[in-house]
């Protein structure tokens, strides 16, 4: 994470903010499921396939916290202020649920444990000292929606608690 936060650095010269929407579409595999994969802290030992949620929801955060961070300690405006970028992350509604919940279960075993991926990847920005916003919506939709079908998003406080809408 370190080389790829090196090599990207130059590439957030005067960006004034970050809007972060990955997010891995990968179907889970049968070798996702042996138990100490299941209950590890890092496939990079196991797992080469970059569309893994540990690589798109997780690693990319660590990288974008390392850049601003960075950033943060050499850059200074006029004043002397720091000008770091503010972080908005947009995840998922099911992200705040416990992993229990029937919806946790349902994307985890399909999506390659993308839920805990997205909540380690917000803990990454909660315990970064950066200015973040994340977004946890659901519903969201491509086209025209039905009559009476809203979009339903929660706010996160800083230690990771959804406020309900």
């Amino acid at each position: 994470a370190a080389a790829a936060a090196a090599a990207t650095s130059h590439h957030h010269q005067g960006v004034s903010d970050v809007i972060a929407v990955s997010g891995a579409l990968r179907f889970s595999k049968l070798s996702d499921f042996l138990p100490w994969r299941l209950l590890g802290n890092d496939p990079m030992g196991w797992c080469s396939d970059k569309t893994h949620p540990y690589f798109v929801n997780y690693l990319s955060m660590v990288t974008l916290a390392k850049v601003l961070s960075a950033k943060r300690s050499q850059q200074s405006d006029e004043d002397g202020e720091v000008q770091v970028p503010k972080i908005v992350r947009l995840t998922g509604l099911s992200v705040g649920l416990p992993g229990t919940n029937p919806v946790s279960l349902i994307f985890n075993t399909l999506l390659s444990l993308t839920g805990k991926w997205h909540a380690r990847g917000e803990r990454v920005l909660r315990q970064s000292g950066l200015d973040y916003t994340i977004l946890r919506p659901g519903g969201l939709a491509d086209g025209a929606r039905p009559p009476g079908v809203a979009v339903q998003a929660v706010a996160v406080n800083s230690d990771g608690t959804s406020v309900p809408p």
